[in-house]
């Protein structure tokens, strides 16, 4: 095989122990440029594995033994499928990865030619660095949306598809487009296919299920001391939502 050696691990994701096994069976076998990169979700299930950047197994093996020795180490993480927005309508697939620029840009022609794919940093935990910051995004953005939903809903008496179609116009319009507003917007037109009437959105639980890393970037900018005031106040908005028998009881008061 031409050197450097591009070798890509499958069947790892999820499982830090396989692939420190994998690791271990190739690294004698390794040269110097040589690069190595384990591959996200592959199996065709929607399931993300979140991880702290800390705990990447593919970073800490990277400063444990790969960059002594030249070796360049990737972690690629792939997006959810709903938020693959790219111009080829053939690429389904979208990944952020992590890795020394300079063997990034080897990998690039290939890569590219499957998945849309974003360089996050020069190392693997940058690639989990930046998914969490993505997913800080989207919850300080959602917040407003159902504010001014709520606003909109009490002073216009706006019904769903009233909502649906000014979403629809902030997403088509110059300063908004978004994929969590494209997404406000449709569900205020789907219809619930469980009842005879109405739609979704009146069926919904107000209840979020928390994760611990749901709160992974807010624990973060208080470690580095950055104010976050928008990603805090979304997120008190989702404990709050979770204490659903709470708020029933209270609204009898």
């Amino acid at each position: 095989v031409e050197h450097p050696r591009k070798i890509f691990v499958f069947g790892t994701y999820g499982d830090d122990e396989k692939f420190r096994e994998v690791w271990d069976s190739l690294s004698s076998l390794l040269q110097r440029g040589d690069i190595v990169v384990r591959w996200g979700a592959e199996d065709g299930s929607d399931e993300i594995i979140h991880k702290f950047y800390t705990e990447s197994v593919v970073e800490n093996l990277s400063k444990e033994d790969a960059q002594d020795r030249g070796i360049n180490l990737f972690e690629m993480i792939r997006l959810e499928r709903d938020r693959v927005i790219v111009e080829k309508e053939d690429i389904t697939e979208a990944f952020l990865i992590g890795g020394p620029k300079e063997a990034y840009e080897t990998l690039k022609p290939l890569l590219q030619s499957y998945a849309a794919v974003g360089h996050a940093g020069n190392s693997a935990g940058c690639a989990h660095y930046a998914s969490m910051i993505q997913r800080a995004i989207e919850f300080g953005v959602s917040q407003p949306y159902a504010e001014a939903a709520e606003m909109l809903r009490v002073v216009t008496n706006f019904v769903n598809q009233d909502f649906g179609r000014i979403m629809n116009n902030w997403n088509n319009g110059d300063l908004l487009p978004s994929y969590v507003l494209e997404i406000s917007g449709k569900i205020y037109y789907k219809r619930d296919d469980l009842t005879p009437n109405g739609h979704i959105v009146n069926h919904m639980v107000d209840c979020v299920d928390l994760k611990d890393s749901d709160t992974w970037a807010a624990i973060e900018a208080t470690k580095l001391g950055v104010p976050v005031p928008t990603l805090n106040a979304a997120l008190e908005a989702r404990y709050f939502s979770v204490m659903k028998d709470d708020r029933v009881e209270a609204s009898s008061i």
